[in-house]
């Protein structure tokens, strides 16, 4: 069984969450991902082929919300403790 993960590291995803673009995502065509409201998240050049399977952009779009969900879950738990 792994060790409890340490606060700095804790604070190291936090930070990394609150500096990307809030969600929810979503994508269309295989070189945008975007925001309900239309603000650009990911965006391939037009010298950039990117392409991603559908569970790979799946997992794309959903992790910002589920790091969400899973940083108040962390802190719920450590508050009970």
């Amino acid at each position: 069984m792994r060790a409890a993960m340490s606060d700095g590291r804790l604070a190291e995803i936090r930070a990394l969450f609150q500096g990307a673009t809030p969600g929810p995502w979503e994508c269309w065509q295989d070189e945008i991902c975007q925001k309900g409201d239309g603000d650009t998240v990911v965006r391939a050049d037009s010298d950039v082929d990117l392409v991603w399977s559908d569970s790979n952009r799946a997992f794309l779009v959903a992790s910002i919300t589920v790091v969400s969900e899973l940083l108040q879950e962390i802190d719920r738990l450590r508050e009970r403790k």
